[in-house]
Parts: C-alpha cells; structure tokens; sequence
C-alpha cells in the first residue's frame, strides 16, 4: 500500500480538478468564499497547492509564508495566523468532506464490488487532506492527538517496519506502545 494517495503526489491538477468541481457545490464553495474571493481565477489551484503542501508535511510557518504571506510583509505572525484560520477553519474541512461526497457520488455502489485494500485506500483520502498526514499509521497517530509533525516518526517507530501500512489499531498491543525492538526501556 501507498504511504499516501498519488492525489498528493507531485502534478496538483488532479486535486486542483476535484477542488474546481467541489466550488461548484455552493455549500462547500460558501466554506471557501473568502478564499475564492482573495484568489480569483486560481482559487482550485490555490487551495490544491497548499493542501499538497499540507499532506507532504510543510509546518504552518513554512504554509503561511509560501501561500499566505503577503509581498513586503515584514510581520510573520500575520501570516501564520491568516494561514491558520484558512487552513483548518475552512480548508482541510471542507476539501476532505468535499472529497469524500465525491468519492460517494462518483463511486456509489461500485466500491462495495472493489478489493478491501482498494476500499481501505479511497477511505484514507480524505483523512489524509484534513489530518495532513501522509500513511495510514500517522492518521490512526494523529487521531490518538499526536501532533502531526511526530506522528509519521512514531507510526514509523511502533511499528517498526517503515515499507508496513496496516493500520496501527491491528498492531499487538495497540494503544499501548511498546519499546521499539532493539532499545531498551
């Protein structure tokens, strides 16, 4: 299995494409209206930028100054804070909800005929967008409150297998974290 969906991987048209047709829904393009606003004529591939950015692990302040810092602004916090109100007050919410109604509309009946695995990885989709994680063990991670900027390195670490994706709640053990091999405790 992937450590990400390819939607998060280098080209952004293919997530900029799925933002485009999420601004037609007027109840999701109301979400980003300000958004849209700021950004007009490229508001789909704005917000697929920073959500890429997002998912493949750019921190706040690196996202405030390469997507929300204005030219010749000299006070960072201005952008982190517009970064953060942007980010997680309307971005990340409405992209992975928006997202996943796709996935339903676009899918419907036919993602019960595909493979587990396939179903897992169409599931984690969206989770990815909200959570800004990139394997399926940081989510689990990032949904037990590790702040994302240690959650991939302590999947990877309680697990102890950087090429194994199954979800961390089927480890032995799980939520209990054991000392990883080889250490001592």
């Amino acid at each position: 299995m992937e450590q990400h969906g390819p939607l998060f991987e280098g080209d952004r048209r293919p997530l900029a494409q799925l933002v485009g047709v999420m601004l037609e829904v007027p109840e999701l393009r109301e979400s980003l209206y300000e958004i849209t606003d700021e950004h007009e004529g490229r508001s789909g591939d704005y917000i697929a930028r920073v959500i890429l950015d997002w998912v493949n692990g750019a921190s706040v302040p690196q996202l405030a100054t390469d997507h929300f810092k204005k030219q010749g602004e000299s006070d960072s916090l201005k952008g982190i804070t517009k970064c953060c109100q942007r980010l997680f007050g309307d971005m990340t919410p409405t992209v992975s909800w928006g997202l996943s109604a796709l996935q339903s509309l676009t899918l419907g009946q036919e993602f019960a005929t595909l493979p587990a695995e396939t179903r897992r990885e169409l599931r984690n989709i969206p989770s990815y967008a909200f959570s800004g994680a990139r394997s399926e063990d940081a989510i689990a991670m990032r949904l037990a409150g590790v702040p994302r900027s240690a959650a991939g390195r302590l999947a990877l670490a309680v697990s102890g297998d950087p090429g194994r994706t199954r979800p961390v709640d089927a480890l032995p053990g799980w939520p209990r974290f054991r000392t990883p091999r080889g250490s001592r405790s």
